[in-house]
C-alpha cells in the first residue's frame, strides 16, 4: 500500500509503509539530534559567561583571576577557546542542510548519512564542551580553594 505525502510547495512522493517508518525515524533522529545540538550550544554559551566574568572581575572580588597567575589564566583561556570550538561546532551543524535525488530510496539513504554527519559533530561538540567546561571549573576550584586557604 502506497501514501502520498504532501511536501514543501505542493510536492508529492509516494512512499510505502515501510520508506514512511523509515522517514519517520530518521524525521526523530534529526530532531533529537537537533535538540541536543541547541542544548550544547546554550551549555557553551553559559560557560563561556562564566569564563569571561572570572576574567573581567576586580581584584576585590573573591572570583578573580590575577594577571600574573599564568596557570589559571591559561587554564581559563584553553576552555574558553574549547567552548568557542565546541559552539561553532554546534551552530554550523544546526544550519547544515544536504540535497536529496528524487529517487525515494536512494533520498532515505542520503537522509541517513546526513544524520550520520551530524551525529559525529554532535560527539565532537559535546567531547569539546567537557573538556572546556572542566577546564574553567578548574580554573574555578583553584580559585576558591586558593581564597578559603587564605
Amino acid at each position: 500500500m502506497k501514501r502520498t505525502i504532501k511536501k514543501r510547495f505542493k510536492k508529492q512522493i509516494e512512499l510505502t509503509d515501510r520508506e514512511e517508518k523509515v522517514l519517520e525515524s530518521l524525521r526523530f533522529q534529526d530532531s533529537d539530534f537537533s535538540q541536543k545540538l541547541g542544548s550544547t550550544l546554550a551549555f557553551s554559551g553559559l560557560m563561556i559567561a562564566t569564563s569571561i566574568v572570572l576574567l573581567s572581575t576586580s581584584e576585590d572580588a573573591i572570583m578573580h583571576i590575577g594577571k600574573t597567575d599564568l596557570f589559571l589564566l591559561t587554564l581559563n583561556s584553553i576552555g574558553l577557546f574549547l567552548l568557542y570550538i565546541s559552539g561553532i561546532i554546534s551552530i554550523l551543524s544546526l544550519i547544515s542542510t544536504t540535497e536529496y535525488t528524487n529517487n525515494t530510496e536512494l533520498a532515505l539513504i542520503e537522509y541517513d548519512e546526513y544524520l550520520k554527519k551530524k551525529k559525529k559533530k554532535l560527539m565532537v561538540s559535546s567531547r569539546l564542551l567537557v573538556a572546556g567546561t572542566t577546564s574553567i571549573m578548574g580554573s574555578l576550584v583553584i580559585i576558591l580553594l586558593s581564597n578559603i586557604l587564605h
